[in-house]
């Protein structure tokens, strides 16, 4: 059962890494765009929902560190927060900008041969600081990069890496450089000071440490799986599947017990206990009722939870603001979530009003 936790769980940190990008990213235009798509095009509005940037690209992402990444025809680039093209379409693959790069591929992935592309860095002038060289790449975080595949230390070269497409992940700076030739299992993004990685272990496929910039191990526990540091404290895993939660000493401060849980955000984490999600605070107490179907982190306030089959938003006193009404959502950010209703999809502000509805 270890076995298949740690098989499974690894494949997750790779796109636990990638999903929580959108959340880690602290930059806010002093206009705030939202990303709209109608009638098959995509543009931006602002917080009262004005057209800012005209529905024209074929798709497009949204707006970090001043730039969004648009489509046009099959290839992608990047525009300003007016609407002017800042760097040239000419990518077949991008990511969006942090700490002043953005990963960038010049061919997709050919699936009918299983190759992957190769990725590699540019700066916001559209200049290669970075050659693609990677099959996978994550954003930057305290300097660094989770890269892969790389090189083997002398501690791997007897070790098959798990994920056998990519091979063993390691960290880049901004230059390209390995600050420290150490290679693992699987590696996430630096927060507070540490990365949580994977390391070969007698017992298991591997077991997991956290490591502090130099690649020195700073933190290990003695559970089966960790994911990032957030609010000082980290969801950790046991071999009985069991979330709970440590601190930056190893120290397990709520006891492993739930289901599943998510990060703590704005003093609260999700839960998952009896088949329910409710959300505890940072003593392990019982804050918001589990009795959700569903739930999320906090965000400008306000959670996320599915209550029957539909989702609404409530305070953190556990009282609805916004009726569960909808299909879909995203969290609050800058004012505004995204949500939709049968066909009905656009922006509502925190009174629960339609901000922007799209056209079909």
């Amino acid at each position: 059962m270890m076995h298949g936790l740690l098989i499974s769980i690894v494949f997750m940190c790779i796109l636990i890494t990638t999903s929580m990008a959108g959340e880690s990213g602290s930059d806010k235009p002093k206009t705030p765009l939202f990303r709209i798509q109608t009638e098959g095009k995509f543009g931006y509005i602002d917080r009262n929902g004005i057209v800012k940037i005209a529905p024209k690209y074929e798709d497009a992402g949204t707006f970090h560190e001043g730039l969004a990444p648009v489509r046009t025809g099959k290839k992608w680039g990047f525009i300003s927060e007016d609407g002017k093209i800042a760097i040239e379409p000419k990518f077949a693959l991008v990511q969006r900008f942090s700490e002043g790069l953005a990963a960038i591929s010049y061919r997709g992935k050919e699936s009918s041969r299983c190759e992957y592309p190769l990725w590699g860095f540019i700066d916001k002038n559209g200049n290669e600081i970075i050659p693609p060289q990677y099959k996978f790449v994550d954003y930057f975080s305290h300097g660094m990069a989770v890269v892969g595949p790389v090189e083997p230390d002398h501690a791997m070269e007897k070790h098959k890496p798990i994920h056998l497409n990519i091979g063993f992940f390691g960290y880049i700076d901004r230059e390209g450089r390995r600050p420290f030739k150490n290679a693992f299992f699987t590696a996430y993004r630096f927060s507070e000071g540490v990365a949580a990685v994977g390391v070969p272990s007698e017992s298991a496929p591997f077991s997991m440490v956290f490591i502090d910039k130099s690649g020195e191990v700073a933190i290990k526990p003695k559970v089966a799986m960790v994911e990032t540091f957030n609010e000082g404290l980290a969801v950790i895993w046991t071999g009985k599947n069991k979330a709970g939660f440590m601190n930056h000493k190893g120290e397990l401060t709520i006891t492993p017990k739930y289901e599943m849980a998510f990060s703590f955000r704005e003093g609260l984490a999700p839960i998952k206990i009896s088949g329910k999600w409710g959300f505890i605070d940072k003593n392990g107490n019982m804050a918001i009722e589990a009795k959700y179907n569903g739930a999320f982190r906090f965000s400008e306030g306000l959670a996320a939870v599915k209550y029957g089959n539909k989702w609404g938003y409530i305070d953190k006193d556990g009282n609805f603001r916004i009726q569960p009404i909808y299909d879909f959502f995203r969290k609050f950010s800058q004012g505004l979530a995204f949500v939709t209703i049968g066909n009905k999809r656009g922006y509502i502000d925190k009174s629960g009003k339609w901000i922007w509805k799209a056209t079909q």
